[in-house]
């Protein structure tokens, strides 16, 4: 029998304070980042994003030159919020997601 699930998430996500931009369509806008993790994020958003449309979020990260720039499906929208299921293109961008976030850990 498999063992109860605590959480509806593969991996845990961290409140962090890092600035980030949407890019949908060819327009990039800012947006407020509520939490991160290797699986997705949280953003606060002020226009509605289609559920299961793909988008690219793009994050300032203290530990890279140019931002790192995440593909994402649009899991859910609702109340001024949205949550992000990411696509890993390449091993390279989850390492350096994992990166970002081991870095914020200890920037607490």
């Amino acid at each position: 029998m498999a063992a109860a699930v605590d959480h509806f998430r593969a991996h845990a996500r961290l409140a962090v304070r890092t600035g980030a931009s949407l890019r949908l369509s060819g327009t990039t806008s800012p947006v407020r980042l509520v939490d991160l993790g290797l699986g997705g994020a949280g953003i606060a958003i002020e226009s509605e994003l289609r559920v299961g449309g793909l988008i690219d979020l793009l994050l300032n990260a203290p530990n890279r030159w140019e931002p790192l720039t995440l593909r994402a499906r649009v899991a859910w929208c609702r109340d001024g919020r949205a949550g992000l299921a990411f696509e890993h293109r390449s091993e390279r961008d989850a390492w350096a997601l994992w990166e970002l976030l081991d870095a914020a850990r200890f920037d607490r």
